[in-house]
């Protein structure tokens, strides 16, 4: 019986620290897509000049989930004419602000205004990309090891 408790105790743990590791995972892959995004967009001003929905929709298709479920909410936000609020829970509210910012800015201006709109907050995602691949690798190797080590403390304890 203790075996299986402290296998318990040690395998939650250790699973905490995973979804720890999963969080900033899912952090810096989100930016991650944004950057791209917001690359596809430039490129287009500069060139094709598709609409904003075809390049959502073409975006779409090689995105990741959570990305995706952004796209969708702006594109329904762009479809019936309102403003657009980032509502992903994974980041705080000054980074959900300045996304914020970013789509509502979307095809809001002229060529010039909009690639320097563009290339403006491509600077900003580029230090929160910085950022959080600093706090991806710091945390994913010590997290999962240090809640292990705390998962097989408590077994200590307790035997």
């Amino acid at each position: 019986m203790k075996i299986f408790i402290s296998i318990t105790i040690i395998l939650f743990t250790t699973f905490i620290g995973k979804q720890i590791v999963s969080y900033h995972k899912r952090r810096y892959k989100y930016i991650l897509e944004l950057n791209k995004f917001n690359n596809i967009n430039l490129v287009n001003l500069l060139g094709k000049k598709d609409k904003l929905i075809d390049v959502i929709n073409l975006f779409n298709q090689s995105t990741t989930h959570e990305f995706k479920t952004t796209l969708d909410e702006l594109k329904n936000c762009l479809q019936n004419h309102i403003n657009f609020y980032v509502s992903n829970k994974d980041f705080n509210i000054e980074e959900r602000e300045v996304f914020t910012q970013y789509f509502n800015s979307l095809g809001k201006n002229d060529v010039l205004a909009e690639k320097q709109t563009l290339s403006n907050f491509a600077e900003i995602f580029k230090n929160i990309e910085y950022d959080l691949k600093e706090k991806y690798i710091k945390y994913s190797n010590m997290c999962v090891k240090l809640f292990f080590l705390f998962g097989c403390l408590i077994v200590i304890l307790i035997i």
